[in-house]
């Protein structure tokens, strides 16, 4: 059960790789074929020929109507089309829901039904009701339950029973965001961990209490020196590495806060620069201004006192046109008084 919920989180692990790039890309034919393991029981993520790039995860777009396999398909994806355009509008939680349907067919090992079933006749009303994606796989999970609930994988209890009524609601709203998915897968394996230690336990108990005692010190010895190394083993690889992954983030952290120190730097120079800048330029201003009211009150005296000039120069011209006039006058009568002394 433990191998069936690291793929569990493997595969939501790669589904939250999708959703939170920018921009985010939905699966959309998320299934078990679609889902490879390698040498390591890791699971990848294949088929990536449907995808979508999205502007956000839960901005509802118009896509093509159940572009992966119909059982694994929400109501919002794969409802008969109310047009000829063939065109439904969903969003992220598509994936999410394909997930659930993954989940049943991981932890159960039988294939998921089909859930185009869509209503129900129902005795007491004696009318055709609708069906939620959970009322459509009632009679699967129903199966699953009988023949898995004995063995201790599917119980009531079960963690993965909560996630998988999450991921199958009717309501894409009402669906669990991928890092919610994957918080829950978490918590799943850490109690699959707990319950197989306790397990463990119980089994070396019995088998020490039915054996002879010397050999049961003998295996029981060489088991847990055997499993303290491996443990010890693994618990030092995955320090390390975690170790190293901190370093890295670390080293990274440390890379982006000298850039945005540098960057820091170079805006307050760059604003320490504009202010000079306009500071200097604020003064040219002035000094021009203080120039142009100088040359202005300098233009305005000049102009006054040619005004002044052209008065003085016209009040000249009248005296002399004046005194010309008189000088003639004074000359007629001269001539006039020597014409008058010839006559005489």
């Amino acid at each position: 059960m433990a191998l069936k919920c690291s793929v569990l989180y493997n595969v939501a692990y790669g589904l939250a790789y999708l959703h939170e790039r920018s921009p985010p890309v939905i699966h959309r034919d998320l299934s078990a074929r679609n889902v490879l393991l390698d040498s390591e029981m890791v699971a990848k993520i294949a088929d990536l020929g449907v995808a979508r790039i999205v502007p956000r995860v839960r901005a509802a777009a118009t896509m093509t109507k159940g572009p992966g396999a119909s059982v694994y398909m929400p109501p919002e994806a794969s409802a008969p089309a109310k047009s000829n355009a063939q065109k439904s509008k969903y969003d992220a939680s598509i994936d999410v829901f394909s997930l659930g349907v993954v989940t049943i067919f991981t932890i159960g090992e039988v294939f998921p039904c089909d859930p185009l079933q869509h209503t129900y006749f129902d005795e007491k009303s004696g009318v055709l009701l609708g069906r939620t994606e959970l009322q459509r796989r009632a009679e699967y999970m129903r199966y699953v339950n009988e023949q898995l609930g004995a063995c201790g994988q599917l119980r009531g209890d079960h963690p993965l029973i909560r996630l998988i009524q999450q991921c199958l609601h009717n309501l894409p709203a009402k669906r669990p965001g991928i890092c919610e998915v994957l918080r829950l897968l978490e918590e799943a394996r850490a109690g699959v961990k707990d319950e197989g230690s306790e397990r463990n336990k119980r089994e070396l108990v019995r088998t020490l209490q039915t054996q002879p005692r010397n050999q049961n010190l003998e295996r029981v010895l060489r088991d847990l020196v055997t499993e303290n190394a491996h443990l010890q083993s693994r618990v030092q690889t995955e320090l390390a590495a975690t170790q190293q992954q901190l370093r890295r983030k670390e080293e990274h952290l440390q890379a982006t806060e000298r850039e945005m120190q540098t960057l820091r730097q170079e805006l307050t120079d760059r604003d320490r620069e504009i202010a000079r800048k306009d500071e200097e330029s604020e003064r040219e201003k002035q000094t021009h201004r203080q120039e142009l009211k100088r040359k202005e009150v300098d233009l305005a005296e000049t102009r006054q006192q040619l005004i002044q000039k052209d008065q003085e120069t016209e009040r000249e011209k009248q005296t002399l046109r004046q005194e010309l006039t008189r000088k003639e006058v004074d000359l007629a009568e001269t001539r006039q008084q020597l014409i008058q002394k010839v006559v005489y």
